[in-house]
């Protein structure tokens, strides 16, 4: 964990370090102090993964940082371990700023710096306010809709007075959390990016996670997480690989696109009413990409399989593209005569440009749709 008050600046490089993150040098974002996430970096005591804590200086020169002395006293006790931290992120549906679902999070520094700063590597919840974000947007919804953990802070190179965060984790809830069924005050959600008790945002967690036994055809998939719930600390729920797919594929094939695939508007169920679609990635998350709906498409085994090689793709306005050779007449019938794809209603769950131009620049093998065999 990277501590906040941390102010070691490397003196030689660290290309052996996995994940480097962006340090923090007297209270602003630097992009060229690079440091481990994995460690508790270096002023007061260092408390290692494993072994014996030791004085954090002692360790950091050892490692090749230089530390500013007249900042041990100040910061030696805010690396004793404490009580975890939690935040909360107003996002918009439609926001003025550079935000990309599930990716980054813009803000104005003058406002907002300070406080983001002190919610690196905390769990933070997302929250859909009523107003909306723009003159056309509608109103939000009043709930708790994500949550995610804030990874790294940078400048923005194109504006020095705004800057991006990112997520790490990041997580739609099964179903949204109004805040009148929180511990949450209303009153303290008048700035964008505030710091809450760290029980108040695990409930929100725990409401937007679990379903209850009567939920019937919704449990389909999502009964591991209610076991995970009960015997895991809220952390590791958060962190395990099989919830955020298993809410992944909820939120996408159940909820925005009703179990039909977003090519052939085919929907297809087994005896127990699960839909036969997946929840295909747009970019992959191994290439960086969330587990957003905005990143996510219903898509038919076989076009799952199209889409993951290229064959296949979206322009931003929702026509689907094909490349001109490798995929058989009879397959391309099954896509609509228009080659509209069939994509939810409101604009915040349709998939979002930039991941569309993501998979048409990396994945992509074609770029012109053909005309549907007569």
């Amino acid at each position: 964990m990277l501590a906040n008050c941390c102010k070691a600046l490397p003196q030689v490089a660290a290309s052996e370090r996995s994940e480097p993150e962006a340090a923090i040098f007297e209270g602003s974002v630097s992009s060229n102090a690079r440091l481990d996430r994995h460690h508790a970096i270096a002023v007061g005591t260092y408390y290692p993964e494993s072994g014996t804590p030791r004085p954090g200086e002692e360790w950091a020169r050892e490692e090749g940082f230089s530390v500013a002395p007249h900042l041990l006293n100040s910061c030696a006790q805010t690396l004793m371990p404490s009580a975890p931290k939690a935040g909360i992120l107003a996002v918009r549906r439609q926001s003025g700023y550079k935000d990309i679902p599930g990716i980054r999070y813009h803000f104005p520094k003058a406002n907002y710096l300070k406080d983001v700063l002190s919610l690196v590597d905390a769990l933070v919840l997302l929250y859909e306010p009523r107003r909306g974000g723009t003159s056309t947007s509608s109103g939000g919804r009043s709930a708790f809709t994500a949550f995610a953990f804030i990874d790294r802070v940078w400048d923005d190179p194109d504006d020095p007075t705004h800057a991006f965060l990112s997520y790490r984790y990041f997580t739609e809830l099964i179903r949204i959390v109004p805040l009148s069924r929180t511990t949450v005050s209303a009153q303290s959600l008048q700035r964008a990016v505030r710091a809450v008790d760290y029980r108040e945002a695990e409930e929100v967690v725990r409401h937007g996670l679990f379903v209850e036994s009567s939920a019937g055809v919704v449990r389909q998939g999502l009964t591991d997480i209610d076991v995970l719930m009960t015997v895991r600390e809220t952390r590791e729920v958060i962190s395990n690989r099989a919830v955020r797919d298993a809410t992944f594929r909820y939120r996408v094939v159940e909820e925005a696109y009703d179990g039909r695939c977003a090519l052939t508007g085919v929907r297809m169920t087994n005896g127990n009413g699960r839909a036969e679609a997946d929840a295909a990635h747009i970019q992959p998350v191994e290439a960086g990409g969330p587990d957003s709906t905005r990143n996510g498409l219903a898509l038919m085994k076989s076009f799952h399989w199209a889409f993951d090689r290229g064959l296949v793709s979206l322009s931003d306005e929702g026509k689907i593209l094909t490349v001109q050779r490798g995929i058989e007449a009879s397959v391309l019938r099954m896509l609509p005569p228009d080659l509209r794809a069939h994509l939810p209603s409101p604009v915040e769950l349709r998939p979002h440009p930039a991941f569309l131009k993501w998979h048409r620049d990396h994945v992509f093998k074609g770029s012109v749709p053909l005309p549907i065999p007569a």
